[in-house]
């Protein structure tokens, strides 16, 4: 017989197939954490553009006519647009007031409607 052999460390095969797994794992958490921060930039676009979407909005209301323009800084890279469209329902003269604010891809709209007497153009 032969003499007994201890082992008292890994094989190599063993050594490949845990660092396989742990590559694994990180390439998931990377892209999980990657998709993660996109998300959270989009949120804080859309949250800002409804923001100033609301602002401008207001702004309109008080009687600025301005059609469409960029805000200041430290929100420059936003655009704005106004859309002022007049509509007649059952003899009742409305008018929807269109705010549309941009960056990028992203767009924001918000869209109120107003009776004659309280917006006039």
């Amino acid at each position: 017989m032969g003499p007994l052999r201890t082992s008292r460390g890994f094989t190599l095969l063993e050594v490949m197939v845990a660092l396989a797994i742990v590559a694994g794992l990180l390439v998931t958490l990377l892209y999980t954490v990657s998709q993660h921060l996109e998300v959270a930039e989009r949120h804080e676009v859309v949250t800002k553009g409804v923001l100033l979407a609301r602002e401008k909005l207001a702004e309109v209301r008080a009687g600025t006519r301005k059609a469409e323009g960029r805000f200041a800084p430290p929100d420059e890279d936003y655009q704005w647009r106004v859309d002022v469209e007049q509509k007649l329902y059952f003899g009742v003269t409305v008018y929807n007031l269109s705010v549309t604010v941009t960056r990028g891809r992203e767009r924001v709209v918000l869209s109120e409607l107003m009776r004659e007497g309280v917006f006039a153009q």
